[in-house]
């Protein structure tokens, strides 16, 4: 740049100010435009913060807005890209600043930032699809993410991969075994959960939730004399071997089968029961699902206002 003293900017770009102003005792990544007057920096595991380093300016402070935590962000050779990358899941995140500048001339504010070319197009290329190489804990950590926000087709995708990479693991088997018997119709499969939830009984014969899946997936096929069963000996296990096995999960279940089989005070209770644990345990995981199963379990008792 015309004026500039280049063993200032190279000192500029060699080491950044001794402080940056981080949130909550976030250690920063950061990297330098390739003309030294701009410093871009992790402010917060979740946000990316661009400054004048002449000045200290803040020009712009980026969020990544999915939960993925950004790593140390670098500019593109000609200075008109901003590229963060993070580690778990891998992601990629490139913000134009091209664009940026001309949204802020627009507004009177681009007076001090670099006339950045356009980033060169490229053609539209078909989807390329690779594996990302996760673990099958990363996978079954992402199926949880997805399906506390609801994104049940994503989520039994996770749960896919990993039983994919490890075939004989009943925890996953029964997660996705559960998401196929209660999920919302696109994902919903009762005879694939029936499959499912059947290898991960036989896996692990003592496992309270697989059994309770299983016991659910019985009355979804209509076979309640042997959901009532297996329902009541999830109950069982869960109480000899103080598994943690909730309320909700097994009482909602249980009271519709009971009085499919015309059981209606047993029903009831069970139903009470799950009903009173539930009100008093709002703070759970996955809650929208446990709600459902009590509006399901109410509509078959006849229950208003549940």
């Amino acid at each position: 740049m015309p004026g500039r003293d280049k063993s200032s900017s190279a000192a500029r770009r060699s080491s950044p100010r001794s402080c940056l102003p981080t949130v909550g005792g976030h250690f920063p990544g950061y990297g330098f435009s390739p003309d030294g007057r701009l410093l871009a920096y992790s402010r917060t595991p979740n946000e990316v913060c661009l400054e004048d380093v002449e000045t200290g300016r803040q020009v712009a402070l980026f969020e990544a807005t999915d939960d993925c935590e950004v790593g140390t962000p670098q500019f593109s050779r000609d200075g008109s890209q901003l590229i963060v990358g993070s580690g778990y899941p891998p992601t990629v995140r490139v913000w134009n600043l091209a664009a940026l500048r001309a949204h802020l001339n627009e507004i009177g504010l681009a007076d001090d930032l670099p006339e950045w070319p356009a980033p060169q197009t490229v053609p539209p290329q078909k989807p390329i699809r690779f594996d990302l190489g996760l673990s099958a804990k990363q996978l079954a950590a992402q199926a949880g993410k997805h399906r506390t926000n609801r994104q049940y087709a994503e989520a039994c995708a996770c749960l896919e991969q990993c039983l994919a990479r490890d075939p004989n693991q009943p925890v996953n088997l029964n997660r996705l075994a559960w998401l196929r018997a209660i999920g919302p119709a696109s994902v919903r499969n009762v005879i694939d959960a029936e499959q499912l939830s059947s290898k991960a009984v036989e896996l692990d014969p003592q496992g309270s939730y697989q059994l309770n899946t299983l016991g659910l997936v019985q009355h979804r096929l209509g076979r309640d004399a042997e959901a009532a069963a297996t329902l009541q000996r999830a109950a069982d296990l869960g109480r000899e071997r103080k598994q943690s096995l909730q309320p909700s999960v097994n009482g909602f279940p249980r009271a519709m089968v009971l009085h499919r089989l015309g059981r209606i005070e047993e029903a009831r209770t069970a139903y009470d029961e799950a009903a009173t644990w539930l009100a008093a345990n709002r703070e759970i995981g996955y809650l929208h699902e446990h709600d459902a199963l009590q509006t399901e379990a109410a509509w078959v008792l006849g229950i208003r206002d549940p």
